[in-house]
């Protein structure tokens, strides 16, 4: 993981800003979102766990790696991989996605939201 990506997650469990390069960490009182080059690629709710990834059109390597970083400490069962010059964001069970919104229910790795 890169160091952004180490403060990224850091800030995102942490519930605490960042602004590093090109990757921003927001926060509004549960609501977080993490922004690459200033696009959204994942929107947060700490209030009730659930969260979206989304490349925002974006379909590179860095899209790539920021949410598979978020991925790791949000819920281990979804990455983002590029298949055929287009990022998709899959589950563990093969589906593959644009953009996907989970809740608690789907197995988000709540240890990191204590």
């Amino acid at each position: 993981m890169r160091e952004i990506e180490k403060k990224m997650v850091a800030a995102v469990v942490n519930q605490t800003e960042l602004r590093g390069g090109n990757t921003t960490v927001e926060w509004d009182g549960p609501d977080g979102v993490v922004r690459l080059f200033g696009n959204p690629i994942c929107f947060l709710n700490r209030f009730d766990g659930t969260f979206k990834m989304s490349s925002s059109g974006w379909r590179t390597p860095t899209t790539r790696s920021r949410l598979n970083a978020l991925a790791s400490v949000l819920n281990d069962a979804v990455g983002a991989r590029i298949r055929d010059f287009d990022l998709e964001i899959s589950t563990d069970g093969g589906d593959t996605y644009e953009s996907m919104t989970w809740s608690q229910t789907d197995a988000i790795n709540t240890d990191a939201w204590a």
